[in-house]
């Protein structure tokens, strides 16, 4: 449930001199669009601690574009993350607001309604889109499907893990965008399922018109 045809959008995450390679997308509310990806692309930490420090400096490069968006932590509304469940760590989840010239550029990607996050509901379908294998370069967008098989406060899991690059992107149902891509749950390579930052859940905390 979208006003357009929507795409993932190709990142890196750059903090401290590190850069983590992954995806994003946009989010449309009332007055303003937000680039939305997960908070781990700056941290460079499963486990995002609730500190300013982690983030100063950091910005977001737009592949294939000139754009990079710089973390403005002083600056009221512009980056907004959300506190977790558990005490001191961040929903892995981050909302960068978008300039009118950047937007110019970015719109082709398309824009989720802000009125139009969803919840989700276990055994339901869902598909996610993103990057695996992106790297220096941008790389086709891939979608592949999954089900839902636990629901709990901030997050979701499902039936199949993710790849690397996927980190970000978009998870929707038939109802529409219901989570942000947040990693997998198990050991590496052997992953058993994909967990997601529910939308629905951070939503009121992350988009501040």
């Amino acid at each position: 449930m979208t006003d357009e045809a929507v795409f993932p959008i190709p990142v890196h995450g750059v903090c401290r001199g590190k850069k983590h390679a992954g995806s994003a997308f946009l989010v449309k509310g009332a007055h303003s669009t937000w680039l939305v990806s997960c908070a781990h692309l700056i941290s460079g930490v499963i486990e995002t601690p609730n500190q300013k420090e982690v983030f100063e400096g950091g910005a977001v490069h737009i592949l294939g574009t000139d754009i990079s968006i710089p973390i403005e932590l002083d600056k009221s509304g512009r980056f907004n993350v959300v506190q977790g469940v558990t005490e001191g760590i961040l929903a892995d989840v981050m909302a960068l607001k978008i300039s009118d010239q950047d937007l110019v550029v970015l719109r082709r990607f398309g824009s989720f309604l802000l009125s139009h996050i969803s919840d989700v509901e276990v055994g339901e379908k869902v598909h996610i889109q993103g990057f695996p294998g992106l790297s220096e370069t941008p790389v086709l967008p891939q979608t592949f499907e999954a089900e839902v098989v636990k629901v709990a406060v901030e997050n979701f899991s499902i039936s199949k893990p993710s790849a690397t690059g996927y980190s970000g992107g978009p998870v929707i149902s038939k109802r529409g965008l219901v989570g942000v891509v947040a990693g997998d749950v198990g050991t590496s390579p052997n992953f058993i399922e994909g967990i997601s930052t529910s939308m629905k859940a951070v939503s009121r905390y992350l988009f501040i018109e």
